[in-house]
């Protein structure tokens, strides 16, 4: 009995320091959790007191943030107000430049206009200056011709008589020039003269200086007939007896006659052969491009160069430049004083952009301040939003 309550003893001996053991890691384990309490404890009052700052802050922030907004209410009257009269004034810069931009077009069409009318004026005023100065200095005609009527310039003895050459006292429409002058060919350097004398007086002056030979018209003696009758059966395209298409004084008709009376003008060469064989070649045919059919029967024709100068029609040409020179010089003038007073009336316009633009420069310097004000108190206000949503957040974590 004593070995079994030995046995009992010594169990029950090892689960009572089983239960020491218990009782000590509890003991450790209340100091634990009474220090953890009183951590917690701390922690709770220190978010207690958190929590009150926090509300406080936010009623501050929301306190700041209507001053913010009053004051951004407050400038927004300034800057809307600005900002109105700064649209205004934009509108009416719009329409004016609008008005500039089309006064400046037009402007540049009259400049551009005028520079044209100057180039073309000058093309044509140094072409007539040139044929002035060919006229003058008698260029185009043989060397013989030339110090013939040069000299008779000079000298009124020598001159008496002398009505010029042939060329310059005749003229033809331009279309018609190049057949006229392949009809006349070298007659157009024949010098018209009164009388026989006056031709012979010329012939000895020209022995007499060995200056070569000339060829004469004397107005008593050359006499000419014009072509009545013409056969053109089904033959269109005759334009005319040359005689008829040219332009001359009265006193110098039988001279035309004699070298034009019997030369018709058609238009090209199948007119002419087919004009040629119904009158059986009995006079001389020339196409408008200077080809020739001749009564014997003979035909000359080809390419025709383009002369620098042509006497026949030089005379015309130069009368042409001077009425096209003084109608240009006209226009010129017109379109100057149109220009003037284009520009006179636009100047209101000119008078208003200036005004205007000095108007928008200073609104533009109080508009920029006032917008940078809204943007600054705007910037604020954004901060302010932004600190108060996360007092609020902080508010719903405690």
């Amino acid at each position: 009995q004593l070995n079994e309550l030995t046995k009992k003893l010594s169990s029950k001996e090892l689960e009572i320091e089983a239960k020491k053991q218990k009782v000590e890691q509890n003991i450790d384990r209340k100091y634990e959790i009474a220090s953890e309490i009183n951590t917690q404890d701390i922690n709770f009052e220190n978010l207690e007191k958190r929590q009150k700052t926090v509300k406080q802050e936010i009623q501050s922030t929301i306190s700041e943030l209507d001053q913010m907004r009053m004051q951004k209410q407050e400038i927004s009257k300034g800057f809307y107000e600005i900002e109105s009269k700064r649209n205004i004034e934009l509108s009416k810069m719009e329409e004016i430049r609008a008005k500039k931009e089309e006064s400046d077009k037009k402007l540049k069409e009259y400049d551009t206009k005028i520079t044209n009318n100057l180039y073309e004026m000058r093309m044509k005023d140094s072409r007539y200056k040139f044929l002035i100065e060919t006229e003058k200095e008698k260029e185009g005609y043989t060397k013989s011709v030339k110090t013939l009527l040069l000299e008779c310039e000079k000298d009124n003895l020598l001159k008496k008589g002398v009505h010029g050459v042939l060329a310059n006292l005749i003229s033809a429409p331009q279309e018609y020039e190049t057949a006229i002058e392949m009809c006349l060919g070298a007659a157009l350097q024949n010098i018209i003269t009164d009388t026989e004398d006056d031709a012979k007086k010329l012939i000895e002056f020209l022995r007499k200086g060995n200056l070569g030979r000339a060829s004469f018209l004397p107005i008593s003696s050359v006499k000419g007939k014009k072509l009545e009758n013409i056969k053109q059966k089904n033959v269109n395209g005759v334009i005319g007896v040359a005689s008829d298409l040219v332009k001359y004084q009265k006193k110098y008709e039988q001279i035309v006659l004699n070298l034009l009376g019997r030369t018709v003008i058609v238009e090209d060469m199948n007119v002419a052969i087919n004009l040629a064989k119904q009158n059986n070649y009995s006079f001389r045919i020339v196409t408008l491009k200077g080809d020739l059919i001749n009564p014997s029967g003979s035909i000359t024709g080809g390419s025709v160069a383009n002369k620098t100068i042509n006497i026949l029609g030089r005379g015309r040409e130069i009368e042409a430049l001077e009425k096209q020179v003084k109608k240009l010089e006209k226009q010129r003038e017109d379109l100057e004083n149109e220009k003037k007073e284009y520009e006179s009336s636009i100047q209101n316009i000119l008078n208003s952009s200036e005004e205007l633009e000095k108007k928008l420069q200073e609104i533009e310097i109080v508009y920029a301040t006032e917008k940078q004000k809204m943007v600054s108190v705007e910037e604020n206000i954004s901060k302010i939003e932004i600190r108060l949503n996360k007092l609020k957040e902080e508010t719903a974590k405690i």
